[in-house]
């Protein structure tokens, strides 16, 4: 095996672990406090004090991100740029998140300083996480272009990358809640809960450990097994000026940043809403891992052809198809669920685009990185990378916690309400708050990369030759 092929195989393959936790937590945490812990959603305390909270955060992450791709692109070791951080940002949010876990809600009293301190104790915890995983996933995503500037070869890892990234986070949607569902009048308590007598916190949180020692386990692939290639030349002075640099005068990544978090924070609206889907919508939380499997099937198939569309299709149409179907697929969901032949086939279409879409911003951040280099003389992988990272997280908090948390409240779905309660306009309301409003958010974000976006293949290619001239890559 070629070590390219190495560092394809080895680099994708320490994401499973990584997106098995980032699922797990970013992405399933509401609902953890919300039913299995009875955190009252219509609670204006509630909804007033998580958004203050994520507001806050995402100021945060606003300066954390490039400030910590600042300190990976500076960094010269023995072990690489990007590895130490990795290693780091594993170890914090292991650490962060199993103490996220904690039953903290019921922990205080029903009242406004109970609520404040319960507030506060999340608020302090998910600081901490927010820090430690942007670390890793900036050093992550950051050591990506560092493997190959050839665009053929970035498709290949891009798509290989996604397709384990999937792995992790769509196994995770699978078993969350065969394996930890609260139950109901139509279903049981999921597995672990049942092997707890029904002590729900502590199935969480065991289950919690298991994907931790995974998360560890999968990211020793990479920093054991991927060996970075030293294409173009190191920066000999990087400033905290270089960094702010990087992003503001690098339109190209703007624009595209811009369009991924609208396209994102749609999806992560579906995906946070899905589990209350499910169990008021749906009737069976127990569909979730029938919603789950058509999600990941239909994306992995997506990406794992990725590489043989590329050469039948240029990326801008690519793109198109794929905003395309997200949308005819969204819009046949959020009307056909109660006719679940339909729904599925809408899941196909709508996830299957969002996957295409997912690897081409992945793809599209990496040739940002050329292009920021060209016009600034200096190489910023990470800080390029911290981008992304604020994007997953800031449309997960979006999306997922502020959004889901309003719609919540809205229809009035908390854990004093059964299913069999739920009337048909709460389904309804539910439904397009779920999937229309993913939709308005990806029109908006398409618009704005088919108006502004313009690095496409042949672009990419002069870019690297105009770097090949000015002395900027090492010849192979």
């Amino acid at each position: 095996m070629t070590q390219d092929s190495k560092n394809r195989y080895f680099y994708s393959v320490g994401t499973i672990g990584r997106d098995m936790f980032y699922s797990l937590v970013f992405g399933n945490f509401l609902y953890f406090i919300t039913i299995i812990c009875g955190l009252n959603t219509n609670s204006i305390r509630y909804i007033i004090g998580i958004t203050v909270v994520f507001t806050i955060l995402r100021v945060f992450d606003a300066l954390n991100d490039p400030l910590t791709g600042y300190f990976v692109d500076k960094t010269k070791s023995r072990y690489g740029k990007f590895k130490p951080w990795i290693l780091i940002g594993t170890i914090g949010s292991i650490f962060a998140g199993l103490l996220l876990f904690v039953d903290w809600n019921n922990t205080y009293p029903d009242t406004t300083i109970g609520t404040i301190l319960f507030i506060g104790t999340i608020f302090v915890i998910y600081l901490i996480l927010d820090f430690f995983f942007g670390l890793n996933d900036t050093a992550y995503w950051g050591m990506l272009p560092s493997l190959s500037s050839n665009n053929k070869q970035r498709e290949k890892t891009g798509s290989v990358a996604r397709i384990c990234a999937s792995i992790g986070s769509f196994s995770m949607a699978i078993m969350i809640m065969p394996l930890l569902q609260k139950g109901d009048i139509k279903n049981d308590p999921g597995i672990l809960i049942q092997f707890f007598n029904g002590n729900g916190q502590l199935a969480w949180i065991v289950f919690m450990v298991f994907i931790c020692i995974l998360m560890l386990g999968f990211q020793l692939f990479t920093l054991f097994g991927v060996k970075e290639k030293k294409e173009f030349k190191e920066n000999e002075k990087y400033t905290l000026k270089d960094m702010w640099k990087a992003i503001a005068s690098n339109d190209q990544l703007i624009v595209i940043a811009i369009s991924m978090l609208l396209f994102n924070t749609g999806y992560m609206i579906a995906i946070g809403a899905a589990p209350y889907f499910c169990r008021f919508v749906i009737g069976q939380e127990s569909f979730y891992s029938t919603f789950a499997l058509v999600l990941g099937v239909s994306q992995l198939i997506t990406i794992g052809i990725f590489p043989f569309l590329t050469k039948i299709l240029k990326r801008n149409t690519l793109f198109t198809i794929g905003f395309a179907a997200f949308v005819i697929g969204f819009i046949i969901m959020a009307f056909s669920y109660t006719f679940i032949p339909l729904f599925i086939v809408g899941g196909i279409f709508g996830f299957a685009g969002q996957g295409l879409v997912q690897v081409l911003m992945l793809i599209f951040i990496q040739d940002t990185v050329e292009y920021g280099q060209l016009k600034n003389n200096k190489r910023s992988v990470a800080v390029t990378f911290s981008t992304q990272s604020f994007i997953n997280k800031g449309s997960s908090a979006i999306g997922e916690i502020l959004f889901v948390s309003a719609l919540l409240t809205f229809i009035n779905f908390g854990p004093q309400i059964k299913p069999e309660e739920v009337v048909d306009s709460q389904k309804l309301y539910f439904s397009m708050g779920m999937f229309i409003i993913p939709i308005i958010l990806a029109v908006i974000g398409y618009i704005i990369y088919k108006l502004t976006f313009k690095i496409d293949e042949k672009r990419h290619d002069e870019i690297v030759e105009e770097l090949k001239k000015r002395g900027d890559v090492i010849e192979d």
